[in-house]
């Protein structure tokens, strides 16, 4: 049994009236065990104006697609289909003008593939209309988002420099929020001795820097302390996570060997080797997180082999196999604890979800991205909302499901390797490249140091 996983729908440059004339169509076909299908595959598409059953909007047959040896394959689409209405229209212009909604489905050698998939437009697109009505135009993703989100809020807007302020709330004004991820006040630059390939923690009051050569901490992301050298200097991409009291470092790499040893501190000074050969394989890029009362480890990559394995431990020393091959996607993967669930997303935005470890549902994909490369993409939860940023655009994402995205907005003070915490119920951003930045997004206080009241 085939299926197909990680479907990338790209708007193409909008024309006729901001609708697109042709789509770019991206995907991964895999077998019923996970394994790539490779080969040649007759393909075609059908658009309909519902996820079941509904109206035919659009019918193009695709021909002979060559799938690669990872079972990824791409075509277009748009230019020699057929519409069901709008015959004035190029003919997948009329189609997607004759819906509020469109879902697509491929058909693999004549069989329909279940479920559908919801057309949806990238940043770019959405932001068409409002260029167009603004008198301006930019291709700059960080613009885009701006003016999507507004660089000032709408309505009768005061600012005042104290919150709570009793004197405008007698007035009739009340506190506007924002959501994370729209504004970001600037508090410092990341800890640099040596510290590239970075990773952060919240432990014990504090936000830590666990660096390629040396450890620091910080209470508020402006003034960082020294607190000593790494365990097992001099290795890259290392997992790390919080458990038990400790702050845990595993796995990693150097010039020429895949590490698998574990180390656990409890002030970020005396670190002690849990064990110097996990039970799991020598690994970097691999996830860790705590879950049930207990430390995971899933996923990585050791040279062109990927990982979709799943462990766990209750002493960091002897460590259980949950599952050797997961449903997600082998290789990187970012992981976290929501809703009393394990979650996973794999460098195919798809998001993945299990209460054992073992067995694992998929939520869906994140649909404004493509393909996330290696460790450069961080997750984390505020507030009871999860947060997710790719690396190489700096665009942040936010759900409260896992299933239903929005775009909360940029890393303005970030480029390349942006991680997020959550420190003190806020939205943490850090740069661990090129600009080497740390900024918090709040929901209140705003980028200027001031609050927004607003009257409706």
């Amino acid at each position: 049994m085939k299926r197909i996983v990680c479907i990338l729908i790209l708007l193409a440059p909008c024309c006729f009236a901001g609708v697109p004339s042709e789509i770019n169509y991206q995907g991964r076909l895999t077998d019923s065990g996970g394994n790539a299908v490779t080969g040649d595959v007759s393909m075609a598409v059908r658009i309909y104006d519902s996820a079941e059953n509904g109206n035919e909007l659009y019918s193009e047959d695709i021909g002979t697609v060559t799938l690669d040896v990872n079972g990824i394959y791409s075509f277009q689409f748009g230019s020699t289909g057929q519409s069901v209405a709008n015959e004035n229209e190029p003919a997948l212009t009329g189609a997607l003008q004759d819906a509020s909604s469109h879902w697509l489905e491929l058909s693999l050698n004549g069989i329909a593939q279940s479920p559908r998939e919801k057309i949806l437009t990238v940043p770019f697109s959405l932001h068409a209309g409002y260029a167009d009505e603004a008198g301006t135009a930019t291709g700059d993703l960080r613009e885009e988002i701006d003016a999507l989100t507004g660089p000032t809020p709408s309505g009768n807007i005061i600012l005042s420099a104290t919150y709570p302020n009793s004197e405008l709330e007698a007035q009739g004004y009340s506190i506007l929020e924002l959501i994370p991820g729209q504004r970001w006040i600037f508090t410092g630059i990341t800890p640099r001795s040596g510290n590239y390939g970075s990773s952060y923690l919240n432990f014990s009051g504090k936000m830590w820097c666990i660096g390629y050569s040396s450890i620091y901490s910080s209470s508020d992301g402006a003034a960082w302390s020294y607190s000593g050298n790494s365990p097992n200097m001099g290795l890259y991409n290392r997992s790390v996570a919080t458990f038990d009291g400790k702050m845990w470092v595993m796995g990693g790499k150097d010039a020429s060997y895949y590490y698998n040893q574990v180390w656990c501190s409890g002030n970020g000074t005396q670190w002690t080797q849990a064990t110097a050969n996990a039970d799991w394989a020598g690994r970097h890029n691999a996830a860790a997180v705590e879950f049930q009362n207990k430390l995971w480890l899933m996923g990585g990559e050791k040279g062109s082999s990927k990982f979709k394995d799943v462990w766990w431990t209750t002493n960091g020393t002897n460590w259980t196999q949950a599952t050797a091959s997961a449903n997600w996607l082998a290789g990187s993967v970012v992981a976290f604890e929501f809703q009393d669930k394990l979650w996973v997303i794999d460098t195919y935005s798809t998001v993945w979800w299990s209460t054992n470890g073992i067995t694992w549902n998929s939520a869906g994909r994140i649909p404004f991205y493509h393909y996330l490369f290696g460790n450069d993409n961080s997750a984390c939860v505020v507030d009871d909302q999860i947060y997710f940023i790719n690396g190489d655009t700096d665009l942040i994402c936010t759900s409260s499901n896992g299933s239903d995205w929005e775009i909360a907005g940029v890393s303005y003070w970030s480029k390349d390797k942006s991680l997020l915490l959550s420190f003190e119920n806020l939205l943490w951003v850090l740069s661990d490249a090129e600009y080497s930045t740390i900024a918090r997004s709040d929901t209140i206080k705003q980028d200027n140091g001031l609050y927004y009241y607003r009257k409706d």
